[in-house]
């Protein structure tokens, strides 16, 4: 991959003329400049003296030219190199880890593009790269705000002291200059945030947490991106045994965050043949408030209907992109097979390559590949090292991968902008925006889910009632959820419990967010549904680092009488801007699914509340629920006496209340969904 930029050095050039205009004009300018200083420092006290500000101005220059190497990163042109020198960094560590030769058959195309994510269609990577100029132009902006008040001087338009508010107390007000009381150096202006949404092979079931693929990507893209003051994180918010819908496409916003830059989808191995989940996911995600970019990772385009629906997408201006199988199979070609060398050979191999294919077989095989498939110095007896999960290694693969494709498009995008420098950043930033706006508002809004919403359609094959019901509604409708699920946003965050309680992802019984309270320890004598988690050998109590965080908690109602929640609750509420009376009123319901299908003697689930040998009973704000709709990829809709349609409470919100009939069963939902 050979990184290239278009700055010329024009340094010389730029010091003689800045020479030859100081030496015409210094005899006028000088001294009105001196003038003015000793003006400024005799008037008032309501800011501070120019000469304190041109230092402490000059002080942050020095700061912030220093950790960026020496860089203006509020130069179009200094910002692309810095990429191009981190990108240099990553390529040459990479190239140790896989060796010169390998990586360039692994990761390149002959034609020195980054294999194996392509843009779908020919507008796909021009939205991409309007949305990265937007980052890029937001951290500019970020930063000429925050130093055009900097301590009391405005260190953008000319080093000057600025007004004080009366109302907000200053660090320093003496007027005289102070490197002690200069504060921290600011050294991230935005955040890029990709969220990875998949089943257990994508969550890295069988490795360490920060062996998936997503974390790798994470460990590539930290420096590049933080080298021109924007923050990228990846969350990996992946579930085992779980597809894109109906939960999660549902609770697309509560789980992933309103924030996201990029999200993809990996669900193949649960939503085989069903394209339409990957139509329902992927239009929740383009919804989202931060209008982010689309990945579809190990995607069958030969299966059903995905490709025309996909095509959709991409016609109404969602910036798709896909892993290409053909690319990905000559990125596996690449890899050097193992099998019949020495240990001295085999010992001299770079890490990344070492016992990964042996005799065309990955991570299986003689001499040493089952062996090395997983990671071995740090919790060896982990849960979930399966046949169908990959090692480390396919992790790293794809992970390099993304990180690549990703800095490739964020280098194009920062060539545009020195190419559109003429325009100021401000009324870039605002053209660039509008144009997204327009795309949003006028393509992505408006596609019509008629036909596409009979991915959600009634099941009467258990004699329930009929309803009236568009399934369009769960693609286009405004909604709220509820759902214990891990990982989620809405629980780290602590929204979900109403708390301060706050974390992420973290190693079992280390966490800070509020994790609810044990199955075993629910108390029998509670009149609410407990947010609880159950014991089991997923949680790898005995590893010190995180391993497996994707969890199906529950809500729980026992068999001691009425067990109520109440949401959205005012953390939901100013989060997520929830008002049920904008709602149409349909609850949905998706139930804590059991292992492998096997659920436990206790457990009372949609099929023990329908018919006549019923074993409990709910109701919504008072009004008892007559029967639980089966729509379809395990998604249920209650139905009044008056229909589907449940108006909000007198206190606007939501009152589920659940009766078990039977002292020794149970029911556990995973998520209430409002429509």
């Amino acid at each position: 991959m050979e990184v290239k930029t278009s700055v010329e050095d024009d340094t010389e050039g730029k010091g003689m003329r800045l020479l030859w205009r100081y030496k015409y004009f210094g005899f006028v300018l000088v001294p009105l400049l001196f003038f003015f200083a000793v003006v400024d420092d005799s008037i008032g006290s309501g800011k501070k003296s120019n000469s304190v500000c041109h230092q402490e101005c000059s002080s942050r220059r020095d700061q912030r030219y220093e950790y960026f190497q020496g860089r203006d990163i509020l130069n179009t042109k200094d910002l692309l190199n810095q990429v191009a020198d981190e990108t240099k960094l990553l390529i040459e560590k990479l190239k140790v880890d896989y060796g010169e030769t390998n990586f360039e058959n692994i990761f390149m195309n002959d034609d020195g593009k980054v294999r194996p994510f392509l843009p779908f269609g020919d507008e796909s990577s021009e939205r991409l790269k309007r949305k990265l100029m937007i980052k890029v132009l937001s951290a500019k902006m970020d930063l000429m705000q925050k130093e055009s008040v900097f301590n009391g001087c405005d260190c953008i338009n000319g080093d000057v002291g600025i007004p004080r508010n009366p109302s907000v107390e200053t660090k320093q007000s003496s007027g005289e200059y102070d490197e002690d009381l200069v504060p921290p150096l600011d050294t991230s202006f935005e955040s890029y945030i990709w969220a990875t949404g998949g089943h257990s092979a994508s969550a890295g079931h069988g490795n360490l947490y920060n062996e998936s693929y997503t974390a790798f990507m994470e460990k590539d893209l930290k420096d590049v991106f933080g080298s021109i003051g924007i923050n990228f994180q990846g969350r990996n918010y992946a579930m085992g045994g779980t597809g894109a819908a109906a939960e999660i496409a549902m609770c697309w916003n509560e789980i992933f965050g309103d924030d996201v830059d990029f999200f993809s989808w990996d669900y193949g191995m649960m939503d085989v043949g069903k394209p339409l989940k990957f139509l329902h996911y992927a239009y929740r995600g383009a919804l989202s408030a931060g209008r982010p970019a689309f990945m579809g990772i190990r995607v069958n385009l030969d299966r059903g209907d995905q490709e025309k629906l996909i095509q959709v997408l991409e016609d109404s201006g969602v910036p798709i992109f896909l892993q290409n199988n053909d690319l990905w199979t000559e990125m596996r070609k690449g890899v050097p097979d193992t099998f019949g060398l020495s240990t001295d050979e085999l010992n001299a191999m770079p890490e990344y390559v070492r016992n990964y294919k042996c005799n065309g077989v990955f991570e299986n095989g003689e001499p040493f590949c089952i062996i090395e498939k997983y990671s071995l110095d740090i919790c060896e007896d982990r849960q979930g090292k399966a046949p169908w999960h990959p090692g480390f290694k396919t992790h790293a693969m794809v992970g390099h991968s993304l990180a690549l494709f990703l800095i490739d498009n964020l280098l194009a995008a920062l060539q545009e902008l020195i190419e559109l420098e003429n325009e100021s950043v401000e009324t870039l930033l605002s053209r660039l925006m509008q144009e997204e706006d327009e795309v949003y508002e006028e393509q992505i809004t408006k596609i019509d889910f008629q036909e596409h919403g009979k991915l959600y359609s009634q099941d009467d094959s258990d004699g329930a009632d009929e309803i009236d019901l568009d399934g369009s509604i769960f693609f286009t409708g405004k909604s709220m959820c509820h759902t214990a699920r891990l990982p989620a946003r809405t629980r780290y965050l602590g929204y979900l419990t109403n708390t301060d309680k706050v974390g992420g992802p973290s190693p079992f019984g280390k966490e800070t967010y509020d994790v609810g309270v044990e199955e075993k320890k629910a108390l029998p004598n509670s009149d609410t549904m407990e947010l609880i988690w159950t014991d089991d050998n997923m949680h790898q109590g005995d590893c010190p680092v995180a391993v497996n965080v994707d969890h199906k908690d529950s809500f729980l109602s026992h068999g001691n009488g009425w067990n109520t929640l109440r949401f959205p609750n005012e953390a939901e509420r100013r989060a997520n801007n929830y008002n049920p009376e904008e709602l149409q009123g349909i609850v949905v319901l998706a139930f804590t699914s059991c292992e492998w299908g096997n659920c436990e003697d206790s457990y009372a689930g949609p099929n023990d509340f329908n018919g006549d040998a019923k074993k409990w009973q709910m109701k919504i704000n008072g009004t008892p629920v007559k029967s639980l709709v089966d729509i379809g990829h395990k998604a249920f809709v209650a139905k009044g006496k008056d229909g589907i349609r449940f108006p909000p409470s007198p206190d606007n919100d939501y009152k589920f209340e659940i009766k078990v009939d039977e002292p020794s069963m149970h029911v556990k939902i995973s998520s209430f969904i409002v429509y």
